[in-house]
């Protein structure tokens, strides 16, 4: 993981990869449970083309979005 922000009671993931479709860029976002605060749905900035669920937990999302 290579971003955390914290607003309040909640953590928003962030993983920045250097490929199109990364794998399993997200395996290291559950270690934010043990903080007992709300994790929001990650997102995983990447060479992707456009914004792409991932699974139920984090998105790709294109460096490039305006």
């Amino acid at each position: 993981m290579d971003l955390v922000i914290v607003d309040a009671d909640k953590i928003y993931p962030i993983e920045i990869k250097k490929s199109k479709a990364p794998g399993h860029p997200d395996k290291n976002f559950k270690v934010l449970e043990k903080f007992q605060m709300d994790v929001q749905p990650g997102i995983i900035l990447c060479m992707s083309g456009g914004l792409i669920p991932y699974n139920r937990n984090a998105w790709y999302c294109p460096i490039s979005l305006p």
